[in-house]
């Protein structure tokens, strides 16, 4: 690897994986990916799709808050999916997140910190709620970004 991918890499991991820097980043896209979620699981919206497209920071910060992932910067056209289908016995709903910093190579699941695989949607919820008061962010104050 070229030395200066190297530093760059070095340079995101200490700067965006920070949980400061990360709250500044991820809790507005979270909460925004949980409302329409909910509308669309509560049969409020038809919408089941929804992209957002994000600097190489924000995409960092996200997978870093949700997974503690921090290997290396997220390079051009990094994407995150959440995945949200039934669980097994179609009585609820799980998430998956997935990873895929190349577009030559297949995602990769990441583990969603302090959730079980297969994580609930209900407590990916939770953790997201966490993030939001550990972040101290608050939707209803209007100190987030509108998607």
């Amino acid at each position: 690897m070229p030395r200066i991918q190297t530093l760059k890499d070095d340079f995101f991991v200490s700067m965006f994986s920070d949980q400061t820097v990360a709250c500044l980043l991820a809790p507005q896209i979270l909460d925004d990916i949980v409302n329409k979620t909910d509308s669309y699981l509560g049969q409020q919206s038809t919408k089941y799709a929804f992209v957002y497209s994000m600097h190489d920071a924000n995409t960092f910060s996200l997978v870093s808050i949700l997974a503690g992932y921090d290997t290396e910067s997220p390079p051009f056209a990094a994407t995150v999916f959440f995945e949200i289908r039934p669980n097994a016995d179609c009585s609820g709903y799980v998430v998956k997140l997935l990873y895929r910093p190349y577009l030559d190579k297949d995602p990769q699941q990441l583990q969603i910190t302090n959730c079980p695989d297969p994580c609930s949607y209900d407590s990916f919820k939770n953790i997201v709620k966490g993030v939001e008061k550990t972040c101290n962010f608050n939707p209803d104050a209007g100190d987030g970004c509108s998607f």
